[in-house]
């Protein structure tokens, strides 16, 4: 409570259209002509001296979770000021009792990354801000910049006053000359400093877009000498990275930042490019027109810490080789990305290219869904938000784009991931193959100019969740050596010129994965078993969800156990769940089956497993998969 005598506090102006409150954090007031955009909300105590601003607050811009920056967004909205908030950050905003629900308070490195502080009320957000957003509020032409640091999700705000030039909402990207406000949130987890390079390479950027003043949110305004105080910033941040490895122990952080700087691509031919400092590489093929289609297009390295656990808010995409491509063809966006599969480092960086440019997605039947309703499948390393498919292409489909012909290859069903696909194109009088992550060379994961395969094989890559088959990497091995390309593009690594020892790699490489689950697992035609994953059955959507108590209807696929045909009982249990009696369905030995079914959701809940139970011939095989059920709230 402040005492009679104490000191009211005050909107200091900077200038005409620009405000400043000192809360927990700055507040920042941008005045347009039929009102002023709020950046920030600190505590909200700025909200009982609105009447010092020359315009009423129509909207709030938060520019990241932090409590100290995100407390007062709550009572703002309660007053029916428009509440916007960073687009990876919504569930911890609106929905912070399951962000907190979620996590690990023992035993566990996650929460190194600063989630604990979170708001602890709900916000009622108006919208939410994508990167590269172009807002029009109160009169004003505001730009969202993704602005990664103190959190992943971090964004700034940046709009063009009439005094003060290009102007920027920084965030806690810069503090003062060559400081942050804090470096522990860079900590992200147990011993890392990761955050390191996020930080870099936001500075990199807002120094590349040459600003006339910053406003941090911790710290005082920048109005004079921004280029020397990025500068010096730039430098602490190398020093700070000094010979530590990055948080996974892969690489040196102080390469992370290298990669910042240096973003060339390398030339593979003629019209075919690829990225160097990517989390996944990203192919370029260049068209006589100038046009680009890229086959995936992820982020860039020190994007994706994937020793913090994957969730929206840990999962952003940024814009990266743009500049390169213009330098070559003359233009700038990327007219299509051909998908290789849904993995989110290979597609993080999609829906930015779909928003900025129109860019046109193509992907494979094997995965298109997915990429569309990733919230129906249980899969790992899924990119968090819908991607929606232009074009869905079939298994051995020829197609063209511009003057060039690809031909998808056939249904692979397993290696890397159940989902995925493989094709093949000429380009520069050679003839290239795609093959995404199902190829990758154990020596090649830092480039060797002088690499040679007497020393080298194919890294064993293949994952269990990702949806497993016992002839994915013999199908896909069929195709190779019948396409046999002259380059391989895989999803990771420098592109690999063929011989026929990379080739006797690829048929070592399906025995060897052949035969090292045969000999650790009971898989011989008379055997009981529900193959190399392990899994008995996927429900669609895996996450149920109905508004109030009802019916609705799920997607089931089934494997059958035993070595020969064989009736199969299934049943949905759970106390959230009813359904009228078994479903039975036929299916050979060692197969899949699939069918719908209606379910009764009972009551109201909130994320409540029911799992599916089988029988084969009378045989229980227990409950072999599950679903997640919510009825009755907002959100599932």
């Amino acid at each position: 409570m402040r005492s009679d005598n104490a000191k009211i506090p005050k909107w200091t102006r900077i200038a005409d259209d620009v405000f400043w409150f000192r809360d927990s954090c700055n507040v920042y007031a941008l005045i347009g002509s039929s009102g002023s955009v709020i950046v920030d909300a600190g505590t909200g105590t700025w909200l009982e001296h609105i009447d010092q601003l020359p315009q009423p607050p129509v909207a709030l811009l938060c520019t990241h979770f932090f409590r100290d920056h995100s407390e007062g967004a709550v009572y703002a909205s309660r007053v029916g000021i428009d509440v916007f908030v960073p687009e990876i950050e919504e569930d911890i905003f609106v929905d912070p009792y399951i962000h907190h629900l979620k996590r690990e308070t023992i035993c566990s490195f996650d929460p190194v990354y600063w989630h604990h502080f979170a708001p602890i009320e709900p916000v009622n957000a108006s919208g939410v801000l994508c990167d590269h957003q172009i807002l029009k509020l109160a009169g004003l032409e505001i730009e969202v910049v993704p602005l990664p640091g103190a959190t992943i999700g971090q964004v700034g705000i940046a709009f063009q006053s009439s005094q003060l030039g290009k102007v920027l909402c920084s965030a806690e990207t810069i503090h003062s000359k060559g400081k942050i406000p804090r470096i522990a949130p860079l900590q992200q987890v147990y011993v890392d400093l990761d955050g390191i390079a996020m930080v870099y390479g936001s500075v990199r950027e807002v120094s590349r877009r040459k600003f006339d003043v910053l406003l941090p949110s911790l710290g005082a305004p920048i109005i004079s000498e921004v280029d020397q105080c990025l500068s010096s910033l730039s430098s602490n941040l190398r020093r700070a990275a000094g010979a530590r490895m990055n948080g996974g122990q892969t690489v040196l952080l102080a390469a992370l930042l290298d990669g910042i700087d240096d973003t060339a691509l390398v030339k593979v031919s003629e019209h075919v490019y690829q990225t160097k400092t990517t989390k996944a590489t990203t192919v370029f093929i260049v068209s006589e027109s100038g046009k680009v289609l890229s086959i995936d297009y992820g982020a860039p390295h020190h994007m994706l810490n994937y020793s913090i656990l994957g969730r929206r808010s840990t999962r952003r995409g940024m814009l990266h080789s743009l500049d390169e491509l213009e330098e070559i063809t003359g233009r700038r966006g990327i007219d299509v990305v051909l998908t290789t599969h849904f993995h989110d480092d290979h597609v993080g960086g999609i829906n930015l290219l779909k928003r900025v440019f129109g860019t046109e997605v193509w992907a494979s039947k094997a995965f298109a869904d997915i990429l569309e309703r990733p919230n129906d499948r249980l899969l790992p390393a899924s990119w968090p938000f819908p991607i929606n498919i232009d074009r869905v292409l079939d298994h051995n489909q020829i197609f063209r784009w511009e003057e060039y012909e690809f031909q998808m290859g056939p249904d692979i069903g397993g290696g890397h991931t159940r989902h995925q696909a493989v094709f093949s194109f000429k380009a520069d009088g050679l003839t290239y193959a795609a093959t995404g992550d199902q190829y990758l060379s154990r020596k090649l994961w830092n480039p060797q100019p002088d690499h040679s395969w007497k020393e080298d094989e194919w890294d064993d890559v293949y994952c269990y969740r990702s949806g497993q088959s016992e002839s994915g990497y013999r199908r896909s091995e069929d195709w190779l050596l019948t396409v046999r390309p002259d380059i391989i593009l895989n999803g990771h690594q420098q592109a690999i010129l063929t011989n026929d020892l990379v080739f006797q790699r690829t048929r070592e490489m399906t025995t060897r994965f052949e035969e090292i689950h045969r000999e650790l697992m009971p898989l011989d035609e008379e055997d009981e078993h529900f193959g190399f994953d392990s899994t008995g059955a996927w429900i669609e959507p895996y996450r149920l969800y109905l508004s109030e108590p009802g019916r609705t209807s799920i997607r089931v696929r089934v494997r059958n156990p035993l070595p020969r045909s064989a009736s199969l009982q299934l049943r949905l249990l759970g106390p959230a769940v009813f359904v009228d009696g078994f479903v039975t369905v036929n299916c050979e030995g060692h197969c899949e089956a699939e069918f719908e079914a209606p379910v009764e959701l009972l009551h109201q809940c909130r994320r409540e497993p029911a799992a599916l139970a089988m029988w084969a011939d009378g045989k229980p095989f227990g409950q072999v998969t599950e679903v997640q059920v919510t009825v009755g709230h907002a959100r599932w």
